[in-house]
């Protein structure tokens, strides 16, 4: 009675003893039409089994999934199907006899004896006749753990191999893992930094930043993620290098229970940035020498330069609203970035201007002079120059300006782009034009048209005769590109060769 008691507790997943069927245990189930359908249409494997472990039937799937026969199944005992290995198999065992179900994976044994991965539910019950049966419920999912181990292979490979710094940090801000890219951007090897804290890696003037930003809004649970920090980090050799982070918190995940942080190295981008500053610092000085229409700029740039140096985006708007033409130019001669007076002085939109190249707008016969500039600078041979030029404007009209470049280069001495200052000079080069073509006698016939005086008038006042003066007023006409003698002393007035009547 004891040991009847005993095989009763132990479930089927106790390596039954007797493999004894009772025929009666049998028939109850199979006079249920319903189940018997249910039975044979399940898509998961079932197997009706006693409490001693015997196999009182099998449905078609668990047949083609232990690759054997009904027959050949309710011949063998129930503990020939489970991988005896399996360190799972105890806790199942003792789930089973405590609660007399069972739901989780175990390896099961096809007829070859190779254990398979299998998802288990058993659930034990009493049948009408007084009989202790057990339903088991399986699946192959072989397949589905064989494809998230390539799912998992396939991100640890990315995670291993990304540019990008990836780490796992543990609630107390000690990390638990680091990819391999620490070493290439800091000089760490990832075991190194395993349990180090993450504020003894910081720069000290970053520390209560990062305490603000990350401790306050992450540890708190006030904040999932933030990002982007720029941060000064220290290398294995002792100098800082800026990292911009992103930090997840997914402490409350229970696949990862730790803080995610990504980085990425931004050190030479702060450099370049410096730089820039650093020459358009002096670019406005020079353009203060050269233009007096900028000194209120001038002194208003002096005056915020701390902040500009601060704020990327003050910068951009001293760019965009600066009095004179800028623009970024590539090696190549592509329009990297124009400011808005850059597209008044040509003509073009933004959008048409940075389809263009610097060529395409120069005017052909300033177009040589101006490339060997640009080969001697690359050259290394000078550092800046200054020239004047033609452009063609959208609408095909000409103007001419005054252009000065230097050259940015990269951290490793190549060249990053140009920076160019534009002016229009095309007033004063029409006034030096016009001073060249006309004579003195022109120029004292002008004096008098812009005061309104007739020709006769002229001809008095300078001892000419009238068909002298009117010969004047022709040439005049002509040399300025006027139609009448109102409009030739408008326009001498405009280019400053005589002052207006």
């Amino acid at each position: 009675m004891e040991e009847r008691e005993q095989q009763l507790q132990a479930g089927v997943l106790g390596g039954g003893a007797s493999r004894k069927a009772d025929r009666l245990t049998r028939s109850a189930p199979r006079d249920d039409y319903v189940y018997r359908l249910f039975f044979e249409a399940s898509v998961e494997g079932v197997l009706l089994a006693a409490e001693e472990g015997e196999i009182l039937d099998a449905n078609p799937e668990a047949c083609h999934i232990l690759q054997r026969t009904r027959e050949e199944i309710t011949e063998a005992g129930l503990d020939v199907f489970f991988d005896p290995s399996d360190p799972r198999l105890v806790t199942a065992r003792e789930g089973q006899r405590r609660t007399g179900k069972f739901k989780g994976e175990l390896f099961l044994l096809r007829v070859n004896g190779l254990p398979f991965s299998a998802e288990v539910s058993i659930v034990r019950y009493r049948s009408e006749n007084g009989k202790d049966l057990s339903i088991i419920a399986f699946r192959d999912i072989t397949e589905r753990e064989e494809e998230l181990r390539r799912s998992e292979a396939q991100f640890r490979a990315m995670v291993e191999n990304a540019l990008d710094l990836i780490a796992l940090c543990n609630p107390d801000n000690t990390f638990r893992y680091v990819n391999p890219a620490i070493e290439q951007v800091l000089g760490y090897r990832p075991e190194e930094l395993l349990g180090t804290v993450i504020s003894d890696l910081l720069h000290p003037e970053d520390l209560e930043r990062y305490v603000a930003e990350i401790n306050q809004e992450i540890m708190s649970g006030s904040a999932s993620v933030v990002g982007p920090i720029e941060i000064r980090w220290r290398c294995k050799d002792g100098s800082y290098r800026y990292l911009e982070s992103y930090v997840n918190n997914l402490i409350e995940d229970p696949g990862i229970r730790a803080v995610v942080g990504t980085a990425r190295d931004i050190t030479e981008r702060k450099r370049a940035e410096e730089e820039i500053w650093r020459l358009n610092e002096a670019l406005e000085r020079r353009v203060t020498e050269r233009t007096a229409q900028l000194e209120a700029l001038v002194s208003k740039l002096e005056a915020n330069e701390q902040m500009l140096r601060e704020s990327e985006e003050r910068f951009r708007t001293r760019f965009d609203q600066a009095a004179v033409g800028i623009a970024h130019v590539a090696s190549d001669g592509r329009w990297l970035r124009v400011n808005r007076k850059l597209c008044e002085i040509v003509g073009y939109s933004p959008e048409e201007l940075l389809g263009f190249t610097f060529q395409g707008i120069t005017h052909s016969d300033d177009l040589e002079n101006d490339l060997d500039h640009l080969r001697r600078m690359l050259a290394g041979e000078i550092d800046t120059y200054s020239i004047e030029k033609r452009y063609i404007k959208k609408d095909y009209s000409k103007i001419w300006v005054s252009l000065r470049v230097s050259l940015v280069r990269e951290p490793s001495g190549e060249p990053k782009y140009f920076i160019s200052v534009v002016e229009d000079i095309t007033q004063r080069k029409q006034r030096e034009i016009a001073l060249r073509s006309l004579t003195p006698r022109e120029i004292e016939v002008l004096r008098f048209l812009a005061q309104g005086s007739t020709n006769k008038k002229i001809a008095v006042e300078l001892g000419f005769n009238v068909s002298t003066v009117k010969n004047h007023v022709q040439q005049i006409i002509i040399k300025l590109g006027v139609s009448d003698r109102t409009q030739a002393a408008v326009r001498a007035v405009e280019l400053g060769l005589v002052e207006a009547g």
